[in-house]
C-alpha cells in the first residue's frame, strides 16, 4: 500500500515535472516607444521574444487597439528556446503630440490571460508654439509675456505675420537676432475686464503656408 509520505513525494516529482515542460513565452520589453520626425509617414518598431520553456509556444492572435497599428505576423509557433520578433507598423496620418495604442497578444501557453503590450509614439510637430496660453489676472500687472516658435528645422521657416484680432492685447514679432527661438510679443492694454483671444501667427518654408494659434486671456 502507498504511504502518505510516497504519494507526497509522487506528488512533488509529478508538479515538478509538469513546471519543467511548461511552455512560456517570456518579452523583452513590453512597452515601444517611438519618435517620428516633422512629415514622416510611418515608423516601425519591434517587440521581442522568446519561448523560455521547454514546449512549443503559439501567438494565436494579435489585436491592436488602433487600425493606425498594424503588428506582423498574426501567427506564428515558436519552437522550446527560439526567439522571435513582432514587425509594428505605425501609420501617422496627420496626426501630432503623444499617441498610445494597446496591442493584445494570445498565446497557447496563457490562452485566458492575453499579454498586454503598449506603445508610444511622439510625433514631432513641424512647428509648434510654446506655450499655447498665456494669461494675467485682473487687477495684476500688465507685464509682457511672450511665445516661442519652435520648428524642427528653424532654418527652412520664416514669420510671415503675427496678429490678434481683439484689441484688448497688442502682440508684436520680438526684434530679430534675440537668442533662442522666435517670439512673439504679448501685452494686454488693460486689465479691467476679463478677455480671451486668439493669436495667429503666419509661417512661411520653401512655399508652404501655416498658420499657427495661440490664446491669451484676462482672468
Amino acid at each position: 500500500m502507498m504511504t502518505v509520505f510516497t504519494k507526497l513525494r509522487l506528488g512533488v516529482c509529478i508538479l515538478t515535472l509538469a513546471l519543467n515542460l511548461r511552455a512560456e513565452l517570456a518579452w523583452e520589453a513590453r512597452e515601444l516607444r517611438l519618435t517620428a520626425a516633422p512629415g514622416q509617414s510611418v515608423v516601425t518598431g519591434e517587440y521581442r521574444y522568446k519561448n523560455t520553456g521547454r514546449t512549443a509556444v503559439a501567438i494565436t492572435s494579435v489585436a491592436p487597439s488602433c487600425s493606425c497599428a498594424q503588428v506582423e505576423p498574426a501567427a506564428v509557433t515558436v519552437p522550446p528556446g527560439s526567439t522571435g520578433t513582432l514587425r509594428l507598423t505605425y501609420t501617422i496620418g496627420g496626426k501630432t503630440g503623444q499617441q498610445t495604442a494597446k496591442i493584445a497578444v494570445q498565446t497557447s501557453d496563457a490562452p485566458e490571460q492575453p499579454t498586454a503590450l503598449t506603445l508610444a509614439v511622439f510625433i514631432q510637430e513641424a512647428v509648434a508654439l510654446q506655450p499655447r496660453l498665456v494669461y494675467w489676472t485682473r487687477g495684476g500687472e500688465a507685464a509682457e509675456k511672450s511665445i516661442e516658435i519652435v520648428a524642427a528645422e528653424p532654418q527652412r521657416w520664416q514669420v510671415v505675420a503675427v496678429s490678434c484680432a481683439d484689441p484688448a492685447f497688442r502682440v508684436a514679432l520680438a526684434p530679430p537676432g534675440a537668442a533662442g527661438h522666435p517670439r512673439v510679443l504679448v501685452q494686454p492694454l488693460n486689465l479691467r475686464q476679463p478677455a480671451q483671444a486668439a493669436i495667429r501667427v503666419e509661417l512661411q518654408a520653401e512655399g508652404r503656408r501655416e498658420t499657427q494659434l495661440a490664446y491669451a486671456a484676462i482672468k
